[in-house]
């Protein structure tokens, strides 16, 4: 836009053209162009071609054509170099140059190395270069670099312009200076974008150069922390018993045909009826080695010894042994305060207990009760993606279940099923991990930053089932006592065997120590041979000698256990079997008595303490299951006590039955004495069985107790009765051929009238008795002496004549001053006058006016019985336990019905009485229902006991061939002692003339005989 020419669209009176391509107003020597190339002004100059305009061709372009050479103008000023390069004045610092001519990035912060990973490189470190491809060239816009770890958190970067006279530099939005480095720029991971805009004099002119930056993301899968809750891992290595032979029970290990050879019948674990050992002497040893190992076994890579670069050091020397108790339960002793560490620990080799990082196999004992458990774990990388736990409960499909009640899950994931794996972010509880009885496996997965990358730690909750048997642990102190004064002294021996060639490590392993015990208890058991013995075994860490350095791999450099053994015999003659086999290091060398291969292989095996014995006081042993025992003179009764087994939580399916009966254990359960029928000094020497059953569901033992009742002291001046026997038949039968009279009222010692009745037709009454004490003076049948038992025959005819139907006993004491009567009254009956009464059915009527005859009463008879004066009545009786006699007599031939009742029920009626004895199903609410004692004592407990519909504790009815015109005695016996019962009588009529007055003639109101 030039003086000459002035198009109208021009407004300016300069233009910029780009790489010297000349435009319309490229005229009057007046070029305004970019020097070189605007990119690269280093670069050569194109050569131009003419660009046909329609205004006049200036006179300096014709010029420039002419000679084929390029002039370089800037602001109206040519350039003084020759063709095709720019000169300083044209292309240094020029205003319009916005391009960059070098570009430097560094590192400027580095985070510190997370735990686990390798070191950080020098590359990665503050100041060190960070290389970009392509190299640098002012042309290339975009560059691509990469820091070589994760943990580069910073970079800066020095961009340097090619002019001075830009207007300035940004670098991600902040300013910058040239050639020097910026401020710091955080890096993000994976790719962060860094943009850098240079600015020319000229404002509007601006370049762009852009780098990607990429940071790897983390690889690190290591936990931080890891733990349960309430419970302490432990390192563990599993055992590698491939070559290790499987283990034999001992009855299948030595054969049926092996114990016959050795003289052994029958050996009670190998289903015998019990231990019996041929009478002689078993040759254990006879021919083999014997000579005694010394301590120390050799060293050497122990059998099943995983071979790996990581160890763990012994149990035993591991720095946490006296707050571990885990580490304490499973050494024999506490060698800490002596380590000595003969080389440096490396770092293959860890503590057993507490988490590392580093070690990948964990094992956690749990105890009995316990259900489930609580995970606990943090990620060292914050930014690991997520954590996974096998075997959880999915608390949202059961969230109300133990464990998962109240807690929030919402932000943890689950596949599908009840049990799944769970994933959470870091430092979070885990759900509920049900742990079952055995072995629960279970892994934490960590997948680290990347999402490719993953780490797994493995763990084994060991939960041991209570090894249980249906035992009872003892019978309480009353029959311990009794057990101790009637048997011989129990015997015990203690001794310690040290399998040299086992890794403590391995016993750290509840399970699996648990396991090792029983099978070593086997055996010895087995070696003892006897049925009784009780063998209990713990096995322990070996201890290190004090001089001995610390063991940093117990698989490798030997350790081995010790196995401590407790017996109880019986007897000590039970226990020569055993003390001959360790004796003699029977577990190798006693020949149907050593130890399986799979003990063996863990050897050598030697004795290193022991036999330590004693003897003590007969108790109760649990294995043993007969007793017997002698009651002090005028026990009652017997108080048993049987407690819980010590098992938490209680064993399922236990119980306990004593004498058949239910048993709560721990409660006192008294076994009543019995007493003699005949009276309190009539007891000889006899026998009282208690048993006690002990049964986990079907699966019971039974233990027997035979208490000796000792017999009652008779003093001398007992001149009581102890039998009474009555027969009849011919003079010449036999007892077989008798038959037995009975008679009433029953025997009792101080009862001195009986009552009899024979037939006339058995021609004799044969009687035999016996005084109660054996010391007694004289005995005597109708003023005859004779013996006790002996049958004394009595002529029916002279019974009748002379004897006036009485037979007499005498019974002269010890102290030959006491004596006692007892008088027998025999009736006898002869055929006709039996048939004659049989036949007369107005008999019983005579009654009325005495037995003896009368006339009989005219008309109808319907009135009620009467009671003959001071009937009835209700005495006690003491001997031999609460009792009470009934006596009843009315004026007429009747049958009397009674009823026993507490006080507190309501008064019944007759019909009620009369009811309940004939056992209507209307009167049953009157009958006491269900344990009349348990009925008793719960009334007995409240201070005033209610008045009960229920209330009648026995019922009964009387007759007699008398018709009781004639007293007639009913006995109710062991009865409650603490109560006063009340009796109530009825009396109902007894004659044919029912049959024209069917209308019963009962009493309408009860008799009642009260507080007895």
């Amino acid at each position: 836009c030039g003086p000459t020419y002035q198009p109208a669209e021009c407004v300016r009176n300069h233009y910029k053209v780009e790489v010297l391509e000349y435009g319309p107003g490229a005229y009057d020597g007046l070029l305004h162009t970019l020097s070189g190339n605007m990119v690269d002004p280093g670069g050569a100059v194109r050569v131009m071609r003419p660009f046909p305009v329609p205004f006049k061709d200036p006179e300096g372009f014709l010029e420039s054509l002419s000679e084929l050479r390029l002039s370089e103008y800037d602001m109206g000023k040519k350039s003084s170099q020759t063709e095709g390069f720019c000169d300083n004045y044209l292309c240094v610092n020029s205003v319009i140059d916005s391009s960059l001519t070098a570009l430097e990035i560094q590192v400027s912060g580095t985070l510190e190395r997370l735990v686990g990973d390798s070191s950080i490189p020098s590359s990665a470190l503050p100041n060190a270069k960070v290389q970009y491809s392509p190299s640098f060239h002012n042309e290339t816009r975009f560059y691509v670099a990469d820091v070589s770890s994760p943990r580069t958190e910073s970079i800066r970067i020095n961009a340097t312009a090619a002019s001075n006279m830009i207007t300035g530099i940004r670098i991600n939005g902040v300013s910058a200076d040239s050639g020097v480095f910026g401020a710091d720029i955080k890096l993000d991971y994976r790719t962060t974008v860094v943009s850098i805009v240079v600015t020319a004099g000229r404002y509007e002119i601006q370049s762009t150069y852009t780098v990607h930056i990429y940071r790897p993301l983390n690889t690190n899968t290591f936990l931080a922390d890891f733990s349960f809750y309430g419970y302490n891992l432990l390192k563990f290595q599993e055992p590698n018993l491939t070559s290790v032979p499987e283990p034999m029970e001992p009855c299948d290990m030595h054969v049926a045909s092996l114990r016959q050879s050795l003289n052994i019948s029958s050996h009670h674990m190998c289903g015998g009826t019990g231990s019996a050992l041929v009478v002689g002497t078993i040759s254990l040893f006879q021919g083999l080695n014997t000579s005694t190992l010394q301590d120390g076994a050799p060293a050497g890579a122990l059998p099943g010894s995983a071979s790996s670069t990581r160890k763990l050091i012994h149990p035993c020397d591991d720095t946490f042994l006296v707050t571990h108790p885990v580490l304490k339960e499973s050494c024999a002793k506490a060698d800490i305060d002596d380590i000595i560490d003969c080389e440096p620990q490396a770092d293959s080799v860890f503590q057993v207990a507490a988490f590392d990082y580093n070690w990948p196999d964990y094992l956690v004992n749990v105890e009995s009760r316990t259900e489930y458990l609580i995970a606990s774990v943090s990620v060292i990388d914050k930014n690991a993606e997520m954590i996974s736990i096998g075997k959880v409960r999915n608390c949202r499909e059961a969230p109300r279940s133990s464990g998962c009640e109240g807690r929030d899950f919402t932000d943890f994931g689950w596949d599908y099923g009840d049990y799944g794996i769970v994933s959470l972010r870091d430092k979070h509880e885990s759900p509920p991990i049900d742990v079952d009885i055995g072995s629960t496996v279970g892994t934490v997965t960590v997948t680290a930053h990347d999402s490719i990358t993953k780490g797994t730690y493995n763990f084994r909750a060991v939960k041991l089932s209570p090894v249980v048997d249906p035992e009872i642990l003892n019978l309480g102190s009353y029959l311990d006592g009794l057990i101790g004064d009637s048997e011989d002294p129990n015997f015990e021996m203690e001794f310690t065997l040290r399998m040299a060639g086992f890794n403590p490590l391995w016993i750290l392993d509840s399970f699996f120590r648990q396991n090792l015990e029983q099978h070593v208890r086997k055996y010895i058991t087995y070696a003892a041979v006897v049925e009784d013995a009780v063998v209990s075994v713990k096995i322990y860490g070996s201890p290190r000698n004090q001089s001995a350095c610390r063991l940093l791999d117990p698989g490798e450099a030997g350790g081995g256990v010790d196995v401590k053994v407790y017996a109880k015999f019986w007897k000590e003659t039970d226990a020569t079997h055993l003390l001959a086999w360790l004796e003699g290091q029977g577990w190798h060398n006693a020949r149907g008595f050593t130890f399986d291969g799979y003990l063996l292989s863990f050897g050598p095996t030697y004795k290193v303490d022991g036999p330590r014995q004693r003897t003590f006081r007969a108790t109760f042993i649990p294995t043993r299951h007969r007793y017997e025992v002698t009651l002090p003179t005028g026990t009652r009764h017997v108080p048993l006590t049987v407690p819980p087994p010590p098992h938490v939580p209680p064993i399922e399916g236990f119980g306990v039955r004593v004498n058949g009966e239910e048993y709560t254990l721990g409660s006192t359960f008294s076994v009543e004495v019995p007493r003699c029928a005949i009276g309190p000094r009539h007891c000889d020497a006899r026998h009282l069985t208690i048993t006690a059953e002990a049964c986990i569901f079907d699966e019971c033992v039974t233990y027997t107790v035979v208490a000796t009742i000792p017999a009652v002291s008779i003093p001398a001046n007992d001149a009581s009765m102890r039998a009474v026997n009555i027969t009849a038949g011919p003079t010449n039968s036999t007892a077989g051929g008798r038959i037995v009279v009975e008679y009433s009222p029953s025997f009792f010692h101080d009862v001195r009238r009986f009552s009899a009745r024979v037939d006339g037709g058995l021609e004799y009454v044969h009687l035999s008795v016996a005084p109660n004490s054996p010391s007694y003076s004289r005995l005597f049948i109708n003023g005859r002496p004779t013996l006790p038992y002996t049958e004394v025959p009595v002529p029916l005819s002279l019974l009748e004549t002379e004897l006036n139907g009485l037979l007499t006993v005498r019974v002269i004491a010890e102290d030959n001053f006491t004596t006692s009567d007892t008088k027998i009254h025999v009736l006898v009956d002869s055929p006709r006058g039996l048939m004659t009464d049989n036949a007369n059915a107005l008999d019983p009527l005579k009654g009325k006016y005495g037995f003896d005859g009368g006339v009989l009463p005219g008309g109808v008879d319907t009135t009620p019985p009467e009671w003959k004066e001071s009937y009835p009545r209700v005495e006690p009786v003491w001997e031999g336990g609460p009792h009470l006699e009934l006596a009843a007599q009315t004026m007429e031939p009747a049958v009397v019905y009674w009823a026993l009742a507490v006080p507190w029920s309501r008064p019944p009626t007759s019909r009620e009485v009369y009811d309940a004895v004939v056992r209507l199903n209307h009167t049953k609410t009157r009958l006491i229902e269900g344990s009349v004692s348990d009925f008793i004592a719960d009334a007995l407990n409240s201070s005033v006991p209610a008045t009960t519909e229920s209330g009648f504790v026995a019922t009964g009815v009387m007759t007699s061939r008398y018709s009781m015109t004639r007293e007639e005695r009913v006995a109710v016996t062991c009865l409650d002692p603490n109560v006063g019962f009340d009796v109530y009588f009825v009396a109902e009529d007894k004659a044919l003339d029912l049959s024209l007055n069917p209308a019963a003639n009962r009493q309408t109101v009860p008799t009642l005989v009260r507080g007895v």
